[in-house]
């Protein structure tokens, strides 16, 4: 077959992006690590601490729709 499978397998890895990382700085890897971190929801005990009054974090942020500037 011509979509890099062979018989009996499903698909091969051709290049995918396993070794992008390895191309950015170590700085930039810091930035995005704190971006991650950063993107996690709510604690469960502080919407109970706050009567359901903090229930969404404001900085949260979509992998793909928003921009993280770097």
């Amino acid at each position: 077959m011509t979509d890099g499978r062979t018989e009996g397998q499903g698909f091969k890895r051709r290049g995918g992006n396993e070794s992008i990382m390895s191309k950015n700085s170590k700085a930039k890897k810091k930035r995005l690590g704190k971006l991650e971190r950063q993107n996690s929801r709510v604690p469960a005990w502080v919407i109970m601490k706050t009567d359901r009054d903090t229930m969404r974090n404001p900085k949260r942020r979509n992998w793909r729709r928003s921009d993280t500037d770097e």
